[in-house]
């Protein structure tokens, strides 16, 4: 067994004929003796059947002619016991193996379940028996060292002191998760049998597609190693190559094969909804199951985890209102957090004692507890310092399971994380206390349509309005150095060339107070550029003729060190901009994976030159690219709102301290129809706001209007 590297001459590989004996008995009292039952192996196949070795733990020469050997079908009485034929001996020190699931009328298999075995001597006295666990594939129960009285299941090692063999398939595949999004795609854990890493380079892992030559089986690139007794995660889709695949989420067959093109193992696995898994439990072993517990890279476990954090901090209470704590619970199954402790500075050095969270406390699946840390009477109280401090979240077992350190707020702010759970905390001038921090006000609004774009505006990418009744525009990537001008009902009045630039991948405009109209090149699918630019025009009512060089912003972004970044990184396509006091404001569109939501917020200076745009903040728009896609961003100059579109509805930031935008009162206007693939918006006064539609070829967008509030 285990992992040893040396292979010892295996003295006999099985017996070769056998008696039966047609009396079958309960069996005796256990007799003492120098032969043992050593190893079980009961994952054999019809190559290599079950087997059991023996193992003589004594200083002579052991003769066991006429020992039998027996499963619990011959306790019963249903089946014979196979019987050693005469002259079988064993040398001191030395194994035999004995092939049980043979041809004969005693022959038995041992259960992938578990169960029990007997070894009786010539005089009907037992001289050993084992009862066995479930076993993973490779893998046999055995006595660790050979002869001793512990057992543990471990790599097989047959006729060879256990500790002495190396595995023929040392992987498996261990879990299978099918319900995959855009974001997080479908995935295949590999685990490693043993206790050295595993090189599996060159393996490939399938479904029916590639089992029948029907797409190209699934390579694992060079260097792949798996951990010792670790994991290793393959994502089956969204590479872009073309041996990708989705998992069936009704179940399905996969294989993995190694270089040589072997199978080494395959599975049929299940249906599962979104919260389960497919996987072997324990890992590595024989009993494949629906997990309820997703536990990707890490040992599958049937075990409800619990995983909850501090969510949302207020420490500007007062005597009737005192501060407070919110914890959230990540998962979608309720969570028991008796015996939890949270302390702030005093408990943590043993100033005062820790506030005990009681007994039966329960947080909601996803839901969310709200602690009052101070106020009870109780020495464990504890106020939240208006300056801000840390605090700590602790299990019932004396481990930190969250700690924040908060900043100084305002009387009308807490201090949250941005989306529920996640790792971005930020000062909200919307207290949600109990709720969720993404708990917007939600107002259905209908998109009225004004007019149909010209031909000239098939792709509309950006909008700015300058004048009652002219909306510029322009198209999106590797078009024409052009704007068009057209009014609400989307007949063309007016086109401008850009000279000194080329359309690489305009995305957005956005206009300042003096009507000067700002281009955005810096449409970044890929996550590649290292060109990005604003380009300037005068107010285009000051312009005479058709043409019109601009003065040119170029940037960099400070935390992008990478083009492409790695694909969880991937959140550099800046698609909207905004102009607000000769501040260009940046606002990228997601393209990571897994998925985030979050748009990031970039500032930089309005001027001509070279800049690197600072990270100024960042906000969580939500789970899925409808939610989340942001396409187009503009500011009204006189109220000072912000406006950001996505697929199904705009989000407007108005009464912000300063530039901190997201601090502030946030309404969300939900459209109550889903339009097209909408990419540009632009205010129209303090109440009306246009937006425009990327077309076909052959169709171009509608222009739309839609009315909010404007306070």
């Amino acid at each position: 067994m285990n992992i040893v590297k040396s292979v010892p001459v295996i003295l006999l590989l099985t017996i070769i004929s056998c008696t039966e004996d047609k009396n079958p008995v309960v069996p005796p009292a256990q007799a003492a003796e120098t032969v043992k039952i050593n190893e079980v192996h009961s994952r054999g196949n019809a190559v290599t059947p079950d087997w059991i070795e023996l193992y003589n733990t004594g200083t002579a020469e052991a003769d066991i002619s006429g020992y039998k050997i027996f499963g619990e079908e011959s306790v019963t009485g249903s089946k014979a016991k196979k019987v050693l034929a005469p002259g079988t001996v064993i040398p001191a020190g030395r194994y035999l193996v004995i092939t049980i699931d043979d041809s004969s009328a005693s022959g038995f298999n041992l259960s992938v379940e578990g169960g029990k075995v007997w070894f009786e001597n010539s005089k009907g006295a037992i001289a050993d028996s084992v009862t066995f666990p479930a076993l993973a594939t490779n893998y046999s129960y055995g006595r660790q060292p050979d002869g001793s009285d512990t057992w543990e299941a471990g790599i097989a090692s047959r006729g060879v002191s256990n500790g002495s063999t190396t595995l023929e398939n040392p992987v498996v595949m261990n879990e299978i998760y099918s319900r995959g999004t855009v974001g997080a795609p479908d995935w295949v854990e590999i685990y490693n049998l043993t206790s050295t890493p595993v090189d599996i380079s060159g393996y490939m892992i399938y479904d029916i597609g590639g089992y029948t030559g029907n797409r190209p089986k699934k390579e694992l690139p060079a260097g792949t190693i798996v951990p010792a007794n670790g994991y290793y995660v393959i994502s089956t889709e969204g590479s872009g190559d073309a041996s990708d695949f989705g998992l069936s989420s009704a179940g399905e067959n996969l294989w993995l094969e190694n270089p040589s093109g072997a199978v080494v193992d395959s599975v049929l696995f299940a249906a599962m909804i979104e919260t389960q898994t497919y996987g072997r439990l324990p890992d590595g072993s024989a009993n494949w199951q629906i997990l309820t517990t997703i536990t990707k890279g890490t040992a599958n476990s049937n075990v409800l985890p619990v995983s909850v954090v501090m969510n949302e901090i207020y420490s500007r209470g007062t005597t009737i209102e005192p501060d407070w704590i919110e914890i959230y619970n990540k998962l979608s199954t309720p969570g028991d957090i008796s015996g939890y402790k949270i302390y702030d500075n005093g408990g943590e050095q043993a100033a005062k004692p820790k506030k005990v969270i009681p007994d039966g406390t329960i947080v909601p699946a996803n839901g969310f507890i709200v602690i009052t840390t101070e106020g009870s009477g109780d020495p464990s109280d504890f106020g939240l310092s208006s300056a801000g401090e840390k605090v700590w979240l602790e299990n019932s077992n004396g481990g930190i399971a969250d700690s924040v350190t908060f900043p100084a707020m305002a009387e009308l702010q807490s201090y949250g994380r941005s989306p529920d759970g996640g790792t971005t905390w930020q000062l909200s001038g919307r207290i949600t206390k109990g709720l969720s921090n993404l708990s917007n006000p939600k107002v259905p609004v209908t998109l009225s349509i004004t007019g149909q774009l010209p031909a000239e505006l098939r792709e509309s990418s950006g909008l700015a309005i300058t004048a009652a009744g002219k909306l510029w525009s322009h198209n999106d990537a590797n078009n024409s150095n052009v704007l068009h001008c057209v009014n609400p009902a989307g007949q063309l009045l007016r086109t401008l060339t850009i000279t000194n630039v080329n359309n690489i991948d305009w995305e957005d405009l956005a206009t300042d107070n003096q009507k000067r109209i700002y281009i955005n090149d810096a449409g970044n699918n890929t996550n590649s550029r290292t060109d990005l630019a604003i380009y300037r025009i005068p107010d285009p009512e000051t312009i005479t003729g058709n043409e019109v060089a601009a003065e040119i912003i170029n940037f960099t972004l400070e935390d992008q060190n990478a083009f492409p970044p790695p694909a969880s990184n991937a959140n550099y396509d800046i698609e909207s901009i905004a102009w607000k006091q000769d501040t260009i404001f940046l606002f990228t569109k997601d393209r990571s994976s897994p998925f985030t939501g979050i748009s990031k917020m970039y500032k930089l200076p309005a001027v001509p030159g070279t800049h690197v745009a600072k990270l100024a903040g960042s906000y969580f728009l939500g789970n899925n690219v409808n939610a989340a896609w942001l396409t187009a961003a503009d500011i009204d100059h006189a109220a000072g709102a912000l406006v950001l579109l996505v697929k199904e509805r705009l989000i407007v930031f108005r009464n912000y301290p300063g530039n901190n935008f997201f601090a502030g009162e946030i309404i969300e206007y939900v459209f109550n129809t889903l339009p097209g693939q909408v990419e540009a918006v632009a205010f129209s006064g303090s109440s009306k706001i246009y937006i425009t539609e990327e077309g076909s070829a052959s169709v171009p967008g509608n222009i739309y209007e839609v009315s909010i509030p404007s306070k």
